[in-house]
């Protein structure tokens, strides 16, 4: 049987809400404040065709700090699913928000993203969440590759600051076939769009998983997926909190093969790993392309994958759009204070601090604390800083530095190449 469903305004939740068509607008009182279900979803158009519960906009506020989104589908071609879209306009808080996407399907369906927040707003515009907790989590089976990202929060554009006392941002790509590029946060902006991302609270968690094991005959293999904590491309990622816990797993298991080509098409490899795939999810645990990260106080980064490489920190002063090719910009990078950072893959490479750099000799990596980093691959090399141009710059007078690689099979090895270190 067919149900119809309307919108009716909730008195006692407060909220604006996705009901049966023979419900009156007038509820009993509740006592949760919670938007859910897609069964009647708005058109976010600033943005190509996001699909979202609810819209933050110049006018429209949200009345519930608990948001869950459970996509229907089909939700049409070249639609994404958000939880919370914010617009054009937005401003005001948010306290003790819980914002979950929840984007499972047998069907596996490929939408150009998946977000619990995504935020396209003017670069002027600022919306806080405070109060005792902010929690943002992502959750899909969804197919995808490259730029289709499964993210807990993407920032377009505009200001958004996390006031709460703890926030904790998780997304996770569940399906091995799936190809997503995994990400708790996301700062990514152009010449025409300010993304920054604050965190000014005490304690600040981010984390990202993914079970990516691509095969073949996927749509567009060259891009065997990713996940990353947090990423700054463009845009600018701050906080002051405390403590910042990173957290990001690759649990696929094929190690890319050493010799991997793609075909003339862009589509699929002419070497393939064992079994037709071509390799697990890398890892990186903060990367700044053209965009800046800015952590002070503690922070502490845990980077493993099985069959993927993992990076903890990656800084390149270019990024690469589809519009405009590379775009290289000057005073791109990642500080840190304090830092304790673990990167581990089982089959691949490990590397600690990456770093690239055209535009100038400036200092893309930053520590300015004590620094203990450990880097390890079972299978394959383990470096712990690289860097090809700019500079790496770790520790101070007064301050701790360890730096340790190992290289446990035999038919890895150890490579520590710091030309530009100081």
């Amino acid at each position: 049987m067919n149900s119809t469903y309307r919108v009716v305004f909730n008195k006692a939740r407060g909220a604006l809400m996705v009901v049966n068509e023979l419900t009156k607008s007038v509820q009993k009182k509740g006592t949760k404040t919670v938007v859910s279900g897609l069964a009647v979803m708005a058109t976010a158009s600033l943005h190509a065709a996001t699909v979202a519960n609810v819209i933050w906009s110049a006018d429209q506020t949200p009345q519930a700090n608990i948001i869950e989104a459970t996509p229907k589908l089909p939700l049409g071609p070249n639609n994404s699913p958000a939880a919370l879209y914010v617009g054009k306009g937005a401003s005001g808080t948010l306290t003790d928000a819980k914002i979950s996407m929840v984007a499972n399907d047998e069907s596996h369906p490929y939408p150009p993203a998946v977000r619990a927040l995504f935020q396209f707003s003017g670069n002027d515009d600022k919306v806080t969440f405070d109060g005792a907790s902010t929690t943002i989590t992502q959750t899909t089976n969804y197919t995808g590759s490259g730029n289709s990202e499964a993210s807990a929060f993407t920032n377009y554009g505009g200001q958004t600051e996390f006031a709460a006392a703890d926030t904790t941002l998780m997304s996770e790509a569940t399906y091995a076939e799936g190809g997503k590029y995994v990400v708790a946060v996301e700062a990514y902006g152009d010449s025409n769009s300010d993304a920054q991302i604050r965190f000014t609270g005490n304690t600040v968690t981010l984390k990202a998983t993914s079970n990516v094991d691509r095969i073949t005959n996927s749509t567009d293999a060259n891009r065997r997926g990713a996940v990353v904590g947090a990423t700054a491309i463009y845009g600018g990622i701050t906080s002051t909190a405390q403590n910042n816990t990173i957290i990001v797993t690759s649990t696929g298991e094929t190690a890319m093969p050493s010799d991997q080509q793609l075909n003339a098409d862009g589509k699929n490899y002419t070497t393939v790993a064992p079994n037709g795939k071509v390799g697990a999810a890398d890892a990186c645990g903060l990367e700044a392309s053209g965009g800046q990260i800015n952590l002070a106080n503690k922070t502490t980064l845990t980077v493993n994958a099985n069959g993927g490489m993992a990076t903890g920190i990656s800084a390149s002063d270019a990024y690469y759009t589809s519009t405009t090719g590379n775009v290289e910009l000057d005073g791109a990078g990642i500080v840190l204070e304090d830092a304790v950072i673990n990167v581990t893959s089982q089959k691949a490479k490990a590397s600690g601090i990456i770093g690239s750099q055209k535009v100038s000799n400036a200092v893309l990596v930053n520590v300015k604390g004590n620094l203990d980093l450990t880097v390890t691959s079972e299978g394959a090399q383990a470096q712990a800083v690289s860097m090809a141009g700019g500079f790496a710059s770790l520790g101070a007078d007064g301050k701790v530095v360890n730096i340790t690689a190992n290289s446990k099979n035999s038919r890895g090895w150890l490579r520590i190449r710091v030309p530009q270190l100081i």
